[in-house]
């Protein structure tokens, strides 16, 4: 089990107990780099995405999706909010070109190529790896109840 904890990620087990942070830690920022080097701001949500985890992260102009991928020690931003926080349409992954990410509050992975997130302004978006795209799914404050629906099918 994975889980964000002040400005890193932390895995969990419960068979013994334990638990270790295993990427970021006590600095805050906005750094790719392996697991050890990689920086968060403001760590607010993750979710297993296909063989890697997938990191919402807030903090104003470093709000973005990262991907942690811990079989190969690696941390990459998939989108951030240089294209526009809230614009729809294509994006060049780790770019800051085109669609972007803005205040990304809850994640949940759909499969292995799609990721949902519920942005703090009532939004639910819809990210696709496969083609590189985010789109506005729901635009109004119903949309946290429908997410949280979504996230328990």
């Amino acid at each position: 089990m994975y889980a964000v904890i002040y400005h890193g990620v932390a895995r969990f087990t419960l068979s013994p107990p334990a638990g270790e942070i295993i990427s970021g830690g006590p600095y805050e920022g906005n750094r790719d780099d392996n697991l050890n080097y990689a920086r968060y701001n403001d760590p607010c949500s993750c979710t297993v995405f296909g063989s890697v985890l997938a990191v919402a992260q807030k903090g104003g102009s470093d709000d973005a999706i990262r991907l942690v991928d811990v079989a190969n020690d690696q941390v990459t931003t998939l989108i951030d909010g240089g294209g526009g926080a809230f614009k729809d349409g294509p994006f060049q992954a780790g770019s800051g070109s085109g669609g972007g990410i803005g205040t990304p509050d809850y994640l949940t992975a759909i499969n292995s190529t799609h990721l949902v997130v519920c942005s703090n302004i009532a939004q639910i978006r819809l990210i696709d790896t496969i083609s590189n795209t985010i789109s506005t799914l729901v635009d109004s404050v119903k949309s946290v109840s429908l997410l949280l629906s979504l996230s328990l099918t």
